[in-house]
């Protein structure tokens, strides 16, 4: 699973690095403000995966396979129809959107609303197969969706389809992982109708704490790229953007660790068995990743932004190690979260959400230049941090 998904971590880093170089620092920061709204408008499809994954592990250490093929193929239509409406609606609201992300065209948004349409959709496969920890299946279907987007995007971008082509090419490599998603779980089909002792009103229960957790935890990490696009100047924006794309590898390298924990730990939970020694080794794994990557950022900025987007980009080597800071705060953070969501423990929530807000105000109602909006970033990481620690010191 690592491999797995450092491969597909890799190709969507590359898709930004080559897509960046090739659209330059103005449109490239349409581009990663459009994937930064993804991000945030996305929320309910992760919560979607990460509640799948939770219960289909619960149901495989109770071996109760019919509830998995249930889940399974109830989740997958009513999120099939979900997207549909989704899609629709991004044509009503694609002129405000590009309004205020300053986008002279309304074509970028309503691609954007065709990739979030799919991705309602694909966690339900991923978050079966990860709940039921066939990793190697999982890893493969990442793997086809980022190497599939990354030729896509640059042959669009290449034909001169701009932003608009890159975000395309998401669309349609998640068709694909949605269709190949099928085949490791045929299986599942055999089981029809609903399992007598079946109990939605429970998982509906876990979803908003999840939803709630992963909308804050996204708006955290991504509304700086939206209201930067919203108040700097495109050149600036598309600069914050690269240092931004460059920082998050400390957030989102780490990935596969936090998947893998998360599968454990809520087997070890069902199971009504000690699941700490798991945070650790992963917290400590990933401490040592960010910190080893942060440091590497610190020492040759000016050499991995010119390196990696090239020498339009150079203005953005002096943010560069701070990011790395910022972003080592929230991928610890994040860590904590996720374990602690895997053992029903959502005292963190109430903390979260204040944080949030507190980021979002310092943003939207302070001037601040691309330094400062890092540091703001930094504080609320940290303040975070310290509560989730402190709470877990206090039980």
């Amino acid at each position: 699973m690592l491999v797995a998904t450092t491969i597909s971590n890799a190709s969507n880093f590359f898709f930004q690095i080559i897509v960046g170089r090739m659209l330059g620092p103005a449109e490239y920061s349409v581009l990663t403000a459009l994937l930064s709204l993804f991000m945030i408008i996305s929320v309910p499809t992760q919560t979607v995966q990460t509640v799948i994954t939770k219960y289909a592990s619960t149901f495989m250490a109770k071996k109760t396979i019919n509830k998995i093929s249930y889940l399974f193929s109830r989740s997958f239509k009513k999120l099939t129809m979900f997207g549909v409406i989704i899609f629709v609606l991004f044509f009503f609201i694609a002129s405000p959107v590009a309004h205020f992300l300053n986008i002279d065209s309304i074509t970028p948004v309503i691609v954007l609303g065709s990739v979030i349409a799919v991705s309602i959709v694909t966690p339900v496969g991923r978050g079966v197969l990860q709940g039921m920890q066939q990793f190697s299946q999982l890893g493969a279907n990442l793997i086809v969706d980022s190497i599939m987007r990354l030729s896509l995007g640059i042959l669009f971008v290449f034909l001169g389809y701009k932003a608009s082509g890159a975000i395309a090419a998401s669309t349609i490599a998640g068709v694909v992982a949605i269709a190949i998603v099928f085949r490791p779980l045929k299986y599942l089909f055999g089981n029809k109708g609903r399992p007598a002792d079946f109990d939605s009103s429970e998982i509906y229960k876990y979803f908003w704490p999840v939803l709630v957790t992963l909308f804050c935890l996204n708006l955290l990490t991504n509304i700086d790229i939206v209201l930067v696009k919203h108040f700097f100047i495109a050149k600036d924006a598309g600069l914050y953007s690269a240092a931004s794309l460059l920082g998050k590898i400390v957030l989102f390298f780490p990935g596969a660790f936090a998947m893998v924990m998360f599968s454990r730990t809520s087997e070890l939970h069902a199971k009504n068995s000690s699941s700490v020694h798991v945070l650790k080794k992963t917290l400590f794994i990933v401490l040592l990743l960010s910190i080893g990557i942060t440091a590497f950022y610190f020492v040759f900025p000016t050499f991995i932004i010119s390196l990696v987007f090239g020498k339009s980009f150079i203005g953005a080597s002096s943010l560069l190690g701070i990011f790395g800071i910022a972003m080592t705060i929230f991928s610890i953070t994040n860590i904590w979260i996720i374990y602690l969501l895997s053992v029903h423990d959502l005292k963190f929530i109430l903390p979260l959400i204040v944080n949030t807000l507190i980021l979002i105000s310092l943003l939207w109602f302070i001037p601040l230049n691309p330094n400062q909006v890092i540091y703001v970033l930094i504080g609320a990481g940290a303040s975070l941090l310290l509560t989730i620690m402190i709470r877990q010191q206090m039980k």
